[in-house]
């Protein structure tokens, strides 16, 4: 009968402890009786109270499906052979055993009010075929064992509920780890991906532009060309080095000794010295600090923007704006150049570097823009909020 209650392993030490219980009764009854009508009826009626028991133990009746229906029955039981030989007061114990399958069986409060129907039964048995005395000595003894045994079967369901929690909590915690675990694993190779587009990528675009130059010049102009190579080299070093900081998940190198205004200056300075467009930059609003995470991001953005206006704009013109809001920075890199299909806003992209900006932006809590302006040119625009990017 316990089957949905209690674990297999406690199934022999329950089962045990009911059936002694009944052989005892049998025995007492055979040992104090002689064998007339009412012997014969409270033999009768242990025989049937332990027969409905082992039809419920075997399966074939599921006490847990019609509890009131099975403990109403045996009550019934017990109650008759009680009152048919109160002298035999161990009887009783039927009780104990039914307070215990009452508290297994029934759902609060239902439990609780059949052991108080329980007690009432046994005392006024009690009371009406023994003395007062004896009647309350019998009603506390029996009463409290109901109390006693229905408590023990409510802390075994409760440690078997608690237990059956703990195991569903622990599967539920493992899941998420590995949920978790595969959430970082696909961030990071997005992170390294984005990392090494902005550093690789952008250093190899660089080096084969100064190899084409040099190539192109090496005859008529040899110190140019030599410059070139110089120059091919050191975008080497510098990729080389900024592949080993995205690893490392590190600040970029440009910004470690300068603020992020700088920075950007550089970049757009060393865009200007390697090609033939007029460049600009300008800075709007009140400065402020800003995180390293954000300072990265509009870095970043800054160069694959610049990359992408020398190897697919054919600009003569590019200016870069960073403007500090009251709760936000923007970064805004214009062109004149053949612009983009803005037929979806830019919001999506067409390849891995537009991919990648968006990626950063919404990272920090900020939006990326890349559209195609009224005069047939790009803008490119991150906002990321200062407080969101902080708080990340």
């Amino acid at each position: 009968m316990f089957d949905r209650l209690l674990p297999k392993a406690r199934h022999p030490l329950i089962y045990a402890g009911f059936y002694l219980m009944v052989a005892a009764v049998v025995v007492r009854v055979f040992d104090r009786l002689s064998f007339t009508s009412e012997a014969a009826a409270v033999v009768a009626g242990v025989g049937l109270f332990a027969c409905i028991a082992a039809a419920r133990d075997s399966g074939r009746f599921v006490p847990s499906r019609r509890p009131l229906l099975y403990l109403g029955l045996q009550t019934a039981i017990a109650t008759a052979l009680l009152s048919i030989e109160p002298s035999l007061d161990f009887l009783a114990l039927l009780f104990v055993l039914l307070s215990l399958q009452a508290v297994l069986l029934l759902p609060d409060p239902t439990r609780y009010l059949w052991l108080v129907a329980l007690s009432l039964l046994t005392a006024v048995i009690f009371f009406t075929n023994y003395d007062p005395d004896e009647a309350l000595a019998f009603t506390l003894t029996y009463c409290g064992a109901y109390i006693f045994f229905g408590l023990l079967a409510k802390a075994v369901v409760d440690s078997e509920a608690a237990r059956k929690t703990s195991e569903r909590l622990l599967t539920e915690l493992r899941e998420k780890e590995a949920r978790l675990r595969e959430l970082a694993v696909s961030e990071e190779r997005n992170r390294l991906a984005r990392e090494m587009h902005d550093t690789l990528a952008q250093g190899f675009t660089g080096i084969v532009l100064q190899l084409e130059a040099a190539e192109q010049s090496i005859e008529d102009a040899p110190q140019e060309a030599a410059s070139r190579l110089a120059r091919a080299k050191s975008l080497a070093r510098e990729s080389l080095q900024e592949a080993r900081r995205s690893v490392w998940n590190l600040l970029p190198q440009a910004l470690e000794e300068r603020s992020v205004e700088e920075a950007l200056r550089d970049e757009v300075r060393r865009f200007a010295s390697e090609g033939q467009e007029r460049t600009s930059f300008n800075v709007r609003g009140q400065r402020t600090s800003l995180a390293a995470p954000v300072q990265t991001a509009l870095l970043r953005v800054c160069q694959e923007s610049l990359t992408n206006v020398r190897k697919h704009a054919a600009a003569t013109e590019v200016s870069v704006t960073l403007s500090y809001e009251s709760d936000s920075v923007l970064l805004q890199i214009l062109d004149n150049g053949v612009g983009i299909d803005s037929s979806d806003g830019g919001a999506n992209g067409s390849g891995r570097g537009l991919a990648g900006m968006k990626e950063r932006a919404q990272i920090l809590g900020g939006r990326f823009l890349a559209e195609q302006t009224e005069a047939g040119g790009t803008r490119v625009l991150v906002e990321i909020p200062i407080a969101g990017a902080e708080a990340k």
